[in-house]
């Protein structure tokens, strides 16, 4: 693997110090910082993959790469910062108590889970989504916001029912 032309200016791979120069010019233009998180790593890459392909293994034509070119990784960092922000505009006009950074696709992940086994627990959905219980939490009270879901009995003994 060789470094992305249009994001890491160093050949060895290592994008660390790209990623804090994005989050310099983030955080210059009062936007949250990005995070990328670990689970969620070979998105990243395959959009640093994609900008490879259309700017060419030259390290340095990256440097004259055309949004065209750049698009991959704009739109996956664009993607991030726009569900983070989302959520921070939520937080302040307080319709949600608490951020908690989730992954776009961690609602469905719970969503299907219960639909397989309705009888699953919150401590089930730890192991099977790899959220923290927290992040259970936080995507059962947003499906139980949208109406998705409702707690039918205790919670021993009861189940999910899918709206």
């Amino acid at each position: 693997m060789y470094a992305s032309p249009f994001v890491d200016p160093f050949e060895d791979g290592n994008c660390r110090i790209a990623r804090l120069l994005v989050n310099y010019i983030l955080f210059r233009h009062n936007y949250p910082m990005l995070v990328i998180r670990s689970d969620d790593r070979i998105n990243y890459l395959k959009a640093l993959r994609q900008c490879d392909l259309l700017t060419g293994k030259i390290t340095s034509d990256g440097a004259r790469a055309t949004l065209h070119q750049a698009k991959p990784i704009i739109d996956y960092v664009s993607a991030i910062l726009e569900n983070k922000l989302t959520a921070l505009i939520q937080l302040a006009k307080g319709e949600i108590s608490e951020y908690i950074e989730v992954k776009e696709n961690t609602v469905e992940k719970v969503l299907n889970a219960l639909q397989n086994n309705p009888k699953t627990t919150q401590a089930d959905l730890v192991k099977i989504t790899g959220l923290s219980r927290r992040g259970i939490e936080w995507n059962i009270a947003k499906l139980k916001a949208d109406g998705l879901i409702e707690r039918i009995g205790g919670d021993k003994g009861g189940y999910w029912k899918i709206n």
